[in-house]
């Protein structure tokens, strides 16, 4: 491939869509955002909210979460 051409499409991998989501058991206690490896959780107005631009699904919130609110999405 030539530098700086585009890849074909078939070779563009796109991010699958998040697998990580925070129900309403959450208690903002901030232990999720203390230990995300990639800082995508924030404060929201009733819970912690993962940004599913930035989370790369590696589970961390939901091991460290002591009311498990991080959950897989289905």
């Amino acid at each position: 491939m030539i530098a700086g051409a585009l890849a074909p499409d078939n070779l563009l991998e796109e991010k699958p869509t998040m697998t990580y989501i925070i129900n309403d058991d959450c208690t903002k206690c901030g232990d999720c955002v203390d230990e995300c490896p990639v800082e995508c959780i924030t404060e929201g107005e009733d819970k912690m909210v993962i940004d599913p631009d930035e989370c790369i699904d590696c589970g961390t919130c939901e091991e460290v979460c002591p009311v498990d609110a991080p959950k897989a999405e289905d």
